[in-house]
């Protein structure tokens, strides 16, 4: 790693600051990846960053609420070429002229 700075003070605040996010053990290091795997989650669209809809928290969707009192169904898709049920018709990789026999 190569760290640059105009003073010897900023080079040492630098390292200052660096160091813990390098350590694994370390409690600064541990906050930092579950704010990048909270960031990437929202970004995904794996996480509503408004919150959840039943309770207002983020960090879940609201399907997986825990206070979800049965008002929320996950929707149930099939896809009408394959029948496969991980994808809706819309996107299914047999559409695009592809030939295939069920």
């Amino acid at each position: 790693m190569y760290i640059q700075a105009d003073t010897e003070e900023q080079l040492r605040n630098g390292i200052r600051l660096i160091e813990p996010l390098l350590d694994p053990n370390t409690e600064e290091h541990l906050k930092h990846k579950m704010m990048q795997k909270q960031a990437l989650a929202v970004k995904l669209g794996l996480v509503n960053e408004q919150g959840c809809e039943n309770c207002g928290e983020r960090g879940h969707r609201t399907w997986a609420c825990p206070l979800n009192l049965g008002t929320f169904d996950k929707p149930q898709i099939q896809c009408e070429i394959c029948k496969d049920k991980s994808h809706p018709t819309c996107d299914c990789p047999y559409k695009k002229g592809k030939n295939f026999s069920f």
